[in-house]
């Protein structure tokens, strides 16, 4: 999928999520609803600041017929990390407090 489809979804997410958390009736200052805001800023900021300029340059070297270069291997092996972070950070969401 085009990044061009996949950073405005993070909008949509954003927007739906916090009308979900409206509509239940739970008090946005609930613990878990923070943690799950913060994580959800931290993933998009990854995605769109850090994620996407590095799967475009893994993009046009691959259009480049050079998807076997040392410089592609590392682009692949940093956004597989950068996977990885995310998902860590979604899954086991990180206490903001005590």
């Amino acid at each position: 999928m085009e990044m061009r489809h996949v950073n405005p979804s993070y909008v949509v997410v954003g927007i739906t999520g916090l009308a979900l958390v409206d509509r239940s009736g739970r008090d946005f200052t609930t613990p878990g609803v923070i943690t799950s805001i913060a994580v959800f800023l931290v993933v998009a900021a990854i995605g769109g600041a850090v994620y996407a300029p590095l799967l475009r340059r893994q993009i046009a070297l691959a259009e480049e017929n050079d998807a076997d270069s040392a410089e592609y291997r590392r682009l692949d092996r940093r956004g597989n990390l950068i996977g990885l972070a995310i998902a860590a950070l979604v899954v086991f969401q990180p206490a903001l407090w005590k």
